[in-house]
């Protein structure tokens, strides 16, 4: 039986190594371009579900990716996917990224699929990222998604540092979002996740 506490100053302790080693937390907006009605942005699917331990009563998120497909639409198109998926709770759009490869990329890390976690060779190891932290509630009677904001900037730091934060999120019912290429756009998303999530 693992022990409640160990998993909280677990995770506790990985927020710190991300931000007192590889990240840093920036909230200001840098090097990204203007989107609007016409730009084409890029999302893709997870499932997320919470785990009930039967003997110790702890909740823990299992998210699964589902497929590989990258989608593509406008901004407009995204929102309303975004809004349709929180909505009945099947799904859960991930994004949106200004860039194939960069959604591609973040893709790689929601596969949970193998038990060694291992970081795909698409993905650039030295590479600055940017991401936030959202946490997920499932309605009981609708089993809509309903999004709860965590205060705070986005975090930046290296691939490590934003799967570490994924993992061990995870046991904490904390979801790590992207990763993104640049700040701007990391919280362009975040500012989306909140506007839907007061939707449902």
């Amino acid at each position: 039986m693992r022990n409640i506490k160990s998993r909280t100053f677990a995770f506790l302790f990985s927020i710190i190594l991300v931000l007192a080693g590889n990240a840093n937390i920036k909230a200001q907006n840098i090097d990204s371009k203007e989107i609007d009605d016409e730009s084409i942005v890029y999302w893709f699917y997870v499932n997320l579900r919470i785990h009930v331990d039967t003997k110790t009563g702890y909740e823990n998120y299992i998210v699964k990716r589902l497929g590989t497909q990258i989608y593509h639409g406008s901004i407009n198109d995204y929102d309303r996917e975004l809004w349709k998926s929180l909505g009945n709770g099947s799904k859960m759009a991930i994004g949106p990224f200004y860039n194939f490869d960069e959604a591609q990329q973040g893709l790689t890390f929601y596969d949970f699929t193998k038990e060694e976690r291992v970081l795909s060779d698409v993905v650039d190891k030295n590479k600055e990222l940017f991401f936030f932290v959202l946490r997920v509630e499932k309605r009981k009677r609708s089993g809509a998604y309903l999004l709860r904001r965590i205060p705070g900037a986005i975090a930046n730091g290296d691939a490590k540092s934003f799967d570490d934060m994924l993992v061990e999120g995870l046991d904490q019912k904390r979801l790590a979002i992207g990763p993104f290429w640049n700040s701007a756009e990391a919280e362009e998303a975040k500012r989306r996740y909140r506007l839907s999530g007061k939707d449902n």
